[in-house]
């Protein structure tokens, strides 16, 4: 065609965008074809593009780790072009663990030379957190505690509830017997924050409060473990974030495995207040019941 229809820098941008946000399955390989096109039409792409096709392999199914290495070594030979959080945290996504801890000191060290702007903040520790979670490697929730001291340590930029969240729901999704005790650890370290900042980011919300409940009654083995995911279940209920019947359940089903003799009578009471909240005793809880109530040393005690 005639030269001035000739796509430019900004089409093929724009089109780039169009397909990081179709949700396809094939956005990310019709990204980096776009973005090997650009070449062919002479057309350089800036750092907002690069950012753009760096997500959508991020957020792809499929391991495109050495596409974004071999992005981010045009963007850093481009003296023109200047890396920033978007595209390490973008190449981040595309990483298992042990690469993605590679690729902070990385980017940390190009940080100190002067040759990127910013540097590692909440946001990219919180993910890498997330990605030793989803592992499920011995000893994953070892990694995501050390994560979080060291950030509190570096007082690393942008720290907020979340990731305190994401190191107490590793620990409640771990095998380790201990695993409520820790929970609450990490938690009692968030209220403190919270105390010494008074920052809203840092003020515990329900999803702090699911993750030790979740925690105790997960790794539940005794009567401690589960009077301490109850007493946490409690303090939802007369707080401003209310359980729902799956965490309620939750804890029942603590209490199913932890022996105790007074686990009906502690069932029966955790109905009480279900009911005198509103919150449904739906199927799943009627079964936990059942489960306590099989194993309890009075079996001709009412369900509820």
């Amino acid at each position: 065609g005639a030269c001035h229809l000739a796509p430019d820098t900004v089409v093929f941008s724009a089109t780039i965008a169009a397909y990081s946000k179709s949700g396809r399955a094939d956005a990310a390989e019709r990204v980096l074809a776009l973005l090997g096109l650009m070449d062919t039409f002479d057309c350089v792409p800036d750092i907002i593009t690069y950012n753009i096709v760096l997500n959508t392999l991020g957020n792809s199914h499929t391991d495109y780790l050495f596409d974004a290495k071999e992005i981010l070594h045009s963007i850093e030979k481009d003296t023109t072009l200047r890396a920033d959080s978007f595209t390490y945290n973008g190449i981040i996504k595309c990483c298992q663990p042990e690469d993605a801890e590679k690729l902070i000191q990385h980017w940390e060290m190009e940080y100190k030379q002067g040759r990127t702007d910013e540097r590692p903040d909440s946001y990219t520790y919180t993910a890498l957190i997330k990605s030793w979670t989803s592992t499920n490697k011995i000893g994953f929730e070892d990694k995501c505690v050390d994560i979080l001291n060291w950030m509190e340590e570096r007082a690393v930029i942008g720290m907020n509830r979340i990731v305190y969240n994401e190191v107490m729901k590793a620990i409640s999704r771990s095998t380790c017997r201990d695993a409520g005790k820790r929970a609450e650890g990490v938690f009692d370290q968030l209220v403190a924050r919270y105390t010494h900042t008074r920052t809203r980011d840092m003020r515990p919300d329900r999803f702090s409060f699911m993750a030790v409940l979740n925690a105790y009654a997960r790794s539940c083995h005794c009567h401690e473990d589960a009077a301490r995911a109850e007493g946490v279940l409690f303090e939802m209920m007369a707080s401003n974030h209310p359980p729902d019947a799956k965490l309620c359940n939750n804890v029942l089903a603590g209490w199913a495995r932890s022996g105790s003799d007074d686990a009906a009578a502690r069932a029966a009471a955790i109905c009480d207040r279900m009911d005198a909240l509103g919150i449904e005793v739906d199927g799943v809880v009627f079964n936990s019941l059942i489960n306590i109530h099989a194993k309890s040393r009075d079996p001709n005690r009412s369900v509820c």
